[in-house]
């Protein structure tokens, strides 16, 4: 073998190590990176499930307190209830309404169940003599705060005026009416007025300000007294009012052995040209012992 043959062969092996090695080199170098690659992809696969995990773990904490704020929310507004008549079938018996909170039953007088209330059934009002009569003598009702709320579908006819009765309570004869609700049909509408009398005088007598009560449609009506004056609420919005207001409430004046009497006329004389007993249905009738807040009045009509 020729030197330049000897020379010839010890470059090329050695240029074989080196492309060995390289290769080696890189085959390490791409058994490296796979597993990296490989070791890579399955933290970000640990990463994504502790990320659904902790995305599931947020719904369910969202869900949580959704539930708890409805609860909140439900339990708020029945706080201090003291009366409630849903008037729904399975409550009357012959001509009694059944208290669902608090003392005494209701007697419906010549008021009539019907099917068709605003939840379930309610009580349907011919406008001839028809009311409810609230018990008397109970002491849940003697408070000097408090709110009473109900649905009224007023039906009065094409009247170009009528006063028919909503609440009426009154502690003596004639004359002597503590406390009215009215529904007040004229010229421009149908709108609430509320009166308070004692021996003829009016301590109170306030009026919505605008006409919200529509005919033959479902109104809630909500009118509490906060100690510094009645306040009204009709579908959940507070009503401006004007007239003379007063902290005067029926609870000022209960229990009494007269008249406490939802769609009565009160001691208005009857008139052959306006109608005084209310005419229409109602439904959902409570009582508080406080005020509630517009918040609370809304949760209240969401049936």
């Amino acid at each position: 073998m020729s030197d330049i043959e000897y020379v010839g062969r010890g470059v090329l092996m050695k240029f074989l190590i080196i492309a060995t090695g390289v290769t080696i080199l890189l085959l390490i170098l791409v058994l490296i990176t796979t597993f990296q690659s490989k070791a890579d992809i399955n933290k970000l696969k640990e990463l994504n499930q502790e990320v659904q995990s902790l995305k599931e773990a947020q719904e369910e904490t969202s869900g949580r307190l959704e539930m708890l704020y409805n609860i909140t929310q439900t339990v708020t507004e029945d706080v201090g209830v003291v009366s409630y008549w849903s008037f729904d079938k399975e409550t009357i018996t012959d001509n009694t309404a059944k208290n669902l909170y608090g003392q005494g039953d209701a007697t419906l007088k010549n008021a009539t169940y019907t099917a068709e209330g605003k939840k379930n059934g309610g009580i349907s009002f011919d406008g001839v003599k028809d009311y409810i009569e609230l018990p008397k003598n109970s002491a849940d009702f003697n408070q000097i705060t408090g709110a009473i709320g109900f649905w009224i579908y007023p039906e009065l006819g094409k009247a170009e005026q009528s006063f028919s009765g909503l609440i009426h309570y009154r502690k003596g004869n004639c004359c002597s009416d503590y406390f009215i609700i009215r529904l007040i049909k004229g010229k421009n509408g149908d709108y609430l007025r509320i009166l308070a009398e004692k021996n003829n005088t009016a301590t109170l007598s306030v009026t919505t300000k605008e006409a919200t009560i529509k005919e033959d449609e479902w109104n809630h009506i909500l009118i509490q007294q906060d100690g510094n004056g009645i306040e009204i609420y009709v579908d959940g919005t507070k009503q401006e009012l004007t007239g003379e207001n007063s902290n005067e409430w029926f609870g000022q004046h209960y229990p009494a052995t007269r008249d406490f009497t939802i769609g009565d006329i009160g001691s208005w004389a009857d008139n052959a040209n306006i109608s005084t007993y209310y005419k229409g249905r109602i439904d959902e009738l409570k009582a508080w012992n406080r005020p509630l807040t517009t918040q609370e009045i809304k949760n209240v009509m969401t049936i």
